[in-house]
């Protein structure tokens, strides 16, 4: 069967999943339908969720159905495809999509073990997880587009507000790194983070501690990291730096849009890095050093910027190492694919 055809049963399914399955139903006395559908053709996207599966892959969903109006009720939902595994109950609107989803067990990959609700909030979704492991990859990919071919961390729900609650004994990330006891409460908008306060821990005694407070022109936001690298590719952002302890502190203008912040980091290095002898382009000196091995090491930095709404202006950058340090000034265009910021004045 067509999915698109089970809305002549009243059952709209195509906020949710496309294609043909093969589907056995069983009515009840009380208007429900038991379904049991094999998902090999077709594809679904829970995009709230960070579900998705193209067609073709093998899967499974059994589901008690009631339909009411605009509403499908979706209860005993049995999912399963891959590494994905989903028990619970969702509500689904056929013009606004997912409304609500309770699931006591939720497995996004191999080796989680969590439970996630999610209800609808003016303007968005509240989302509250909790479990002992959950693979935050996908989610990561689904609402911030941190994944390869993006300018940059950039909230993909714009036009929704999203709450998290969340704690989890382990949070897997990119590059096989992995946190641990995290406790967040956020609220996003967007690119506007309205709140926010995040702590956990990092291997190697390391530790991330993220806080918003509400300021006179709008807000600050405060950042202690004592492993910027493990959090940098945990995220998915970048994975050529190592180590790494400090701070940023951004004071944010909400009326004009403009935030002024500081940076400081102190001892760490950039790795593996194959971009280095072109970043280092007009130094001979300092692109000999680096000729045997893409790395380079360095004792602090700091930056501080000015960050409107397509750019981030540098105002000052001062590096310092062993071998290297420098100084300078330039921007950081955000609303391009290939943002690019000028130190013009490093020295060897």
């Amino acid at each position: 069967i067509n999915l698109s055809d089970l809305s002549k049963m009243g059952i709209d399914m195509s906020k949710v999943a496309t294609g043909r399955v093969s589907i056995q139903g069983k009515s009840a006395p009380d208007g429900s339908i038991q379904l049991v559908a094999d998902l090999k053709s077709a594809a679904i996207n829970i995009a709230d969720l960070g579900i998705t599966k193209d067609s073709g892959v093998a899967g499974q969903v059994k589901a008690t159905v009631r339909q009411n109006g605009d509403i499908t009720d979706l209860s005993n939902i049995e999912l399963g495809f891959g590494d994905v595994r989903l028990k619970g109950a969702a509500e689904v609107d056929a013009k606004k999509g997912l409304q609500s989803a309770e699931f006591s067990n939720f497995a996004l990959s191999k080796g989680d073990a969590a439970q996630v609700s999610l209800t609808p909030i003016k303007d968005g979704y509240s989302v509250r997880v909790r479990g002992d492991q959950l693979d935050l990859r996908p989610l990561l990919k689904r609402f911030f587009s941190l994944d390869q071919g993006s300018a940059g961390p950039q909230a993909t729900s714009v036009d929704q507000t999203i709450a998290v609650d969340l704690q989890l004994q382990r949070a897997l990330g990119f590059y096989k790194t992995t946190a641990y006891n995290v406790n967040l409460n956020l609220a996003l908008k967007g690119t506007d983070m309205k709140k926010v306060s995040l702590q956990a821990q990092l291997p190697n005694n390391a530790s991330l501690s993220v806080v918003t407070n509400p300021t006179d022109s709008g807000r600050s936001l405060s950042i202690a990291f004592t492993d910027l690298g493990t959090i940098l590719r945990l995220v998915g952002v970048y994975p050529q730096l190592e180590g790494g302890s400090g701070a940023m502190v951004v004071q944010q203008d909400l009326a004009n849009k403009v935030d002024e912040g500081q940076l400081t980091i102190k001892n760490f290095s950039i790795v593996d890095e194959k971009n280095l002898a072109a970043i280092l382009e007009g130094h001979p000196q300092s692109r000999a050093l680096v000729s045997k091995r893409n790395d380079l090491a360095f004792r602090s930095a700091r930056v501080d910027f000015t960050h409107r709404v397509d750019r981030i202006q540098i105002n000052d950058a001062l590096v310092t190492g062993d071998n290297i340090g420098g100084s300078g000034n330039g921007f950081i265009y955000t609303d391009s694919k290939q943002p690019w910021v000028l130190l013009p004045e490093a020295t060897p």
